[in-house]
């Protein structure tokens, strides 16, 4: 094989495994729920289930909040610039531009994004925690969602960067 072979491989690899991560995620969930489903006696799943919800629960809860508090100071700081959904893009310099040097939008930015990420590891903890090795598929899904969170905190900041018309605040 030719060196362009030898990078070829891993690139397409990588294509596919990111068009069917979902797919990826739903197939680990569904053989880790049927792994503990059939192998582990239901009182067992049941008192570990019990046992991490009383943390678990709680916390993500927690953190929900934040994220969501996050979120609104997001949008508190551009105000009603918003507008119209259909017609945002004329739009886009302009909020990126007020978002860009708002404070209280950095703020959120980052109280939204430790929020997202702190969720997963919630979750992450309770899975791998409470729940027998057989079932840390069920985290697959927290997976998908923290790739998610990156993704759109990256596109975020990256079209602040593009069309904001001063140099950014240190989000």
């Amino acid at each position: 094989m030719t060196k362009s072979h030898e990078v070829a491989l891993p690139d397409r690899v990588g294509r596919w495994l990111s068009k069917q991560k979902t797919r990826l995620a739903i197939a680990a969930t569904i053989a880790s729920l049927a792994a503990t489903a059939f192998t582990s006696p239901f009182g067992e799943t049941r008192h570990r289930l019990a046992s991490a919800a009383k943390w678990v629960i709680p916390s993500a809860l927690i953190a929900e909040v934040l994220w969501l508090g996050g979120a609104a100071m997001m949008l508190a700081s551009i105000g009603s610039k918003i507008g119209n959904p259909l017609t945002i893009k004329k739009r886009v310099p302009a909020i990126a531009s007020q978002a860009n040097t708002s404070a209280l939008f950095g703020t959120g930015f980052w109280v939204n994004t430790t929020a997202a990420i702190a969720e997963f590891g919630i979750i992450t903890a309770g899975v791998t925690t409470e729940l027998p090795l057989r079932s840390w598929g069920l985290a697959a899904f927290g997976l998908v969602d923290l790739s998610v969170t990156i993704a759109v905190r990256r596109a975020i900041r990256s079209g602040i960067r593009k069309n904001a018309s001063r140099p950014p605040l240190d989000m």
